[in-house]
C-alpha cells in the first residue's frame, strides 16, 4: 500500500507541476518565500483567480478579478522558475526571477511589499506611474 501511495504521489508531482527553486545563497524571509512559491505556482498553472489574491490591495481595488484574469490569459506558459536575486529595503523586496519553458527564457524583476502582516506582489502596470 505504501509503495502504491508513493508511486501515485510521484506521478502527480511529475505530471507537469511547475518547478520553483531558490538560490540557496539568498537570505529570503520565510513568509516572503512562501508567498513567492504560491504566487508563481498559480501563475505557471494559469490559475489567475489564485494569483490575484497575492496582488497588492490597491491593485485588487482598482482591477477586478475578471480584468486581471483577462489581462494574464495570453501570458506565455512557463514550466519552471528560479529566484536568482533578492534586494530588500524595509518593507519592500525586489526579486530577480528566471522563468523557463524549454529553450525559452525570461528574466524579470518582481516587486513585493510587506503590508500589514503579509507580503503582496505588485504586477507591472504601464497605465499607473508606480
Amino acid at each position: 500500500m505504501r509503495i502504491l501511495f508513493i508511486f501515485i504521489f510521484s506521478v502527480i508531482l511529475l505530471r507537469g507541476a511547475p518547478l520553483l527553486s531558490f538560490n540557496p545563497n539568498l537570505q529570503i524571509p520565510k513568509q516572503l518565500q512562501q508567498q513567492i512559491e504560491r504566487y508563481w505556482a498559480a501563475r505557471m498553472q494559469k490559475k489567475f483567480d489564485i494569483s490575484y489574491r497575492y496582488e497588492i490591495p490597491y491593485q485588487q481595488y482598482i482591477y477586478t478579478k475578471g480584468w486581471y484574469m483577462n489581462f494574464f490569459k495570453d501570458a506565455p506558459l512557463f514550466s519552471s522558475a528560479q529566484v536568482k536575486k533578492l534586494v530588500c529595503k524595509k518593507n519592500h523586496c525586489t526579486v530577480g526571477i528566471l522563468l523557463k519553458n524549454g529553450d525559452t527564457k525570461l528574466f524579470l524583476y518582481d516587486r513585493w511589499f510587506y503590508v500589514g502582516d503579509r507580503w503582496y506582489h505588485l504586477f507591472r502596470d504601464r497605465a499607473l506611474p508606480f
